[in-house]
């Protein structure tokens, strides 16, 4: 195909009108989004949703062609083709697992795994400390749009309960601080999400939660899987909730 010079007119104007405006702003964009910026460079699968975004801001929604490339730009939140990135918590002041898990068209794809742990011999406010500093650095590097977290049962040990509870309120406060929608679920909604039974014993839940995730094993500690296993819940539970709303 020969390119006349009126083609290379026409998409210079083009460019002018419409790209134009948005590399005008990039700037300010960069200073305003930095963290976004730096949650992208870690993680290029969120790029789509933060290009999305930072066009809606400079009032630009309906751009579907840049260039020579077609550009299918989904709103933010609104089902993308790239999924819902979840961030499932099990608080613990010892361990506390965390699972990053993007579901897209009951398909899931596991992001990253892992836990935190604060050493018994300090204080426990420098330990809750810890757990928070650990818990927004993983939200600003991965940029989850959702954060799960198990809702506190009760426990005969009240001392126990207690420290739990200090370090579920950290968790919580963590995604609250970076601005991520927070879900809460009971031990029974996640068993019946995700071993669908809601009195499923913890091996049965695991075994799914590997099954589920297609994982070569059963993630360890027990407190990852758990943390899994809150992101798969709701998984389930957001995407039936939209489809009756």
């Amino acid at each position: 195909m020969t390119v006349s010079p009126l083609m290379i007119y026409l998409w210079g104007i083009y460019a002018i009108l419409v790209i134009g405006p948005f590399f005008s702003q990039l700037p300010v964009l960069y200073k305003r989004y930095y963290p976004l910026f730096y949650a992208v460079s870690r993680h290029p699968l969120r790029a789509v949703k933060l290009v999305n975004h930072i066009i809606q801001t400079i009032n630009l929604p309906n751009i579907k062609r840049i260039g020579f490339f077609f550009v299918e730009i989904s709103l933010v939140g609104g089902g993308s083709v790239l999924g819902l990135l979840i961030m499932g918590v099990d608080p613990g002041i010892a361990i506390t697992g965390y699972g990053l898990v993007n579901y897209s068209d009951n398909r899931y794809t596991i992001i990253d795994y892992g836990c935190i742990r604060t050493a018994s011999g300090i204080p426990v406010p420098e330990r809750l400390n810890q757990l928070y500093q650990e818990l927004v650095r993983i939200v600003v590097k991965y940029g989850p749009e959702h954060y799960a977290v198990e809702e506190l049962f009760f426990n005969k040990n009240t001392r126990t309960a207690l420290v739990v509870a200090q370090a579920r309120g950290v968790a919580i406060l963590a995604a609250a601080c970076s601005g991520v929608p927070v879900y809460e679920y009971t031990p029974l909604q996640i068993k019946q999400a995700v071993a669908g039974s809601g009195r499923a014993g913890k091996s049965q839940v695991q075994f799914m939660v590997k099954t589920i995730l297609a994982l070569p094993e059963t993630p360890a500690p027990d407190d990852v899987a758990d943390a899994l296993a809150v992101a798969i819940c709701h998984a389930h539970i957001h995407s039936w909730e939209r489809k009756f709303k």
